[in-house]
């Protein structure tokens, strides 16, 4: 699909795995560039595994010709990992873990509170009062050091604020 799809890689993690983006719109149009851009997201909680099968039928959908008319109106960016290092938690280590990145958070080696909740990590009310974050490391809503502390969260913020989004969704499910 050179036509209509081009894969970018928007940072990488705290171990090193890339943050990955599928472009898809239609290219043959010389203003391409000037359409609105959507955003799809999935699996800031890697645990949550049915989030990424939202993105890879989205993916599959767009890519039909029946849907083409949409590539030429929209600049789509879909994310199926937001949080790769989660995945990494929670297929290789604990099922558990997948719901924060590979921070290390403790001294020592890496264990399954450790990291940060990156889907509390975005800088809107961060470090407001509520029972669904907390600024405790061991935590599993830990919100992180600093607001945008986290690779994964700034890697969505800088497209974000290239692309100036008409409509961002992102997914998520029962873990």
């Amino acid at each position: 699909y050179k036509n209509i799809s081009e894969l970018y890689k928007l940072g990488e993690t705290h171990r090193k795995k890339p943050i990955l983006a599928l472009l898809l719109t239609d290219q043959s149009e010389k203003n391409e560039r000037f359409r609105p851009s959507v955003f799809l997201n999935c699996a800031h909680h890697a645990s949550e595994l049915m989030s990424t099968e939202f993105c890879y039928k989205i993916i599959e959908e767009l890519l039909q010709e029946k849907n083409a008319e949409y590539l030429k109106k929209y600049r789509f960016w879909i994310v199926p990992i937001v949080n790769p290092d989660g995945s990494e938690n929670h297929w290789d280590f604990n099922r558990w873990s997948g719901r924060k990145n590979g921070r290390k958070t403790k001294k020592g080696s890496w264990d399954r509170l450790s990291g940060v909740d990156i889907n509390r990590n975005y800088p809107f009310r961060w470090g407001e009062a509520s029972k669904w974050t907390s600024k405790n490391p061991r935590s599993v809503y830990y919100m992180g050091p600093s607001a945008g502390s986290e690779p994964e969260v700034q890697a969505v913020m800088k497209l974000a604020e290239k692309e100036k989004f008409v409509l961002s969704i992102t997914f998520h499910t029962a873990a």
